[in-house]
């Protein structure tokens, strides 16, 4: 609409006269008076249209909210009648539903917005050199098959100590447990208590927003390889693979995790913001982040705990000896050089001894180097039709396997 010029008077009037409450209302009431006599017609034409379509909307959400309700009831319930997924055929309707609740909350909840990495790694810098974390030996760089990882900025000989973080900036289950909104729901729920690692995952989300750690979180990849991204086709291709029924079981446990924490959430109205974006899409991120960067450090009691350690999570895998050690004392993490590295190569950590398909489930990758501590899962059976079978039986256990 064209504005009517007691609009920008009445605007003006707020600025000259901000110390006048009166006049600034009477000034508004005649500007709106005004715009409204003019534009009668229109006016109410569009205020009609306007509520005809918020209502729509709202009958709309309630509809979604009852059919998102109602999927995740039905997965849940599918997911439970399960233990261990031992064929395909047990996977397909929960692998139908959970993509019904997915697609439900993408119309549902609003995308949030895509962090770029890259872009926030000069605030990511600086939050770490405030905290008195050095990183003159190394800086933040994209390598080819890798995505981003450290590269040593100066020549640094074997079982050198290039990178130390104080427990302060480290993420830990101590640290959930100090946080005054979050530690009362783990106190009284036990899959929390007896879960670090999804007590960490929910912890991330929640602190997601607004945090102490947001520089590291807004630095975190916003998706990822593990197979809780897999589409149906991807899953579908490892039918011939031995890791199938575990990644399988995996994401069913982590489809009832999500269906049994939303109904959890649903009940704490002080994490109600955390209870409303909370959807699969979110939960798989944030249990992605722990299992792909999780380590475990031991609290001042000794015990050890799972952790999320800021800058040192960069570091790419490839095999060799435990370069990272916890200084009790000094209350830090110590990162040692495993071999020589020269300047402008890249620094490696080892992950820890996994096998090939360990490695794809827990952390979305294969390594390309061959891995002395893989395995394979040979499954044999015995035929309880085999009139020698119980002998059988007992010749295996003598020599230590079970059937």
């Amino acid at each position: 609409y064209e504005i009517p010029n007691h609009v920008p008077e009445a605007l003006m009037l707020l600025c000259e006269h901000s110390h006048d409450p009166d006049l600034i209302q009477k000034s508004i009431k005649k500007a709106l008076s005004e715009f409204r006599r003019t534009h009668h017609d229109s006016w109410h034409e569009h205020r009609e249209k306007f509520t005809e379509d918020q209502l729509m909307d709202k009958k709309k959400k309630r509809q979604l909210l009852q059919n998102h309700d109602d999927s995740i009831a039905q997965l849940y319930q599918e997911c439970k009648s399960v233990n261990e997924i031992i064929k395909w055929s047990q996977f397909e309707p929960i692998y139908e539903k959970l993509q019904k609740v997915i697609d439900i909350e993408k119309e549902l909840l609003k995308a949030n917005p895509v962090c770029n990495r890259e872009e926030n790694l000069n605030v990511f810098i600086d939050w770490l050199h405030s905290n008195g974390i050095d990183t003159s030996s190394f800086e933040i760089s994209s390598f080819e098959n890798y995505g981003l990882g450290l590269k040593a900025t100066r020549t640094l000989p074997s079982e050198e100590c290039f990178l130390t973080v104080p427990l302060s900036m480290i993420i830990t289950t101590d640290t959930i447990m100090n946080s005054s909104s979050f530690s009362p729901l783990i106190d009284k729920d036990p899959l929390l208590r007896s879960m670090p690692n999804v007590a960490l995952a929910l912890f991330l989300l929640h602190e997601r927003p607004q945090s102490k750690w947001q520089p590291y979180i807004n630095i975190l990849p916003t998706d990822f390889n593990t197979p809780l991204y897999f589409n149906y086709d991807q899953l579908n291709r490892l039918k011939s693979s031995a890791a199938l029924c575990d990644i399988l079981t995996h994401i069913q446990r982590i489809a009832r995790q999500y269906c049994y924490l939303h109904n959890l959430l649903k009940g704490q109205p002080t994490l109600s913001k955390l209870a409303e974006n909370f959807s699969y899409d979110a939960y798989r991120w944030a249990v992605s982040v722990v299992s792909t960067r999780q380590n475990n450090i031991l609290n001042d009691q000794g015990v050890p705990q799972l952790s999320l350690i800021p800058v040192m999570d960069f570091l790419n895998h490839e095999f060799g000896q435990e370069c990272i050690h916890y200084d009790l004392k000094l209350r830090q993490i110590e990162c040692q050089t495993m071999k020589n590295i020269e300047k402008n190569e890249q620094i490696f950590m080892f992950y820890g001894k996994r096998t090939n398909a360990e490695y794809l489930l827990h952390n979305g990758f294969v390594p390309h180097q061959p891995n002395p501590y893989d395995t394979y899962l040979l499954k044999l059976a015995l035929s309880k039709t085999d009139k020698g079978c119980e002998e059988k039986r007992q010749l295996l256990q003598r020599y230590g396997l079970e059937a």
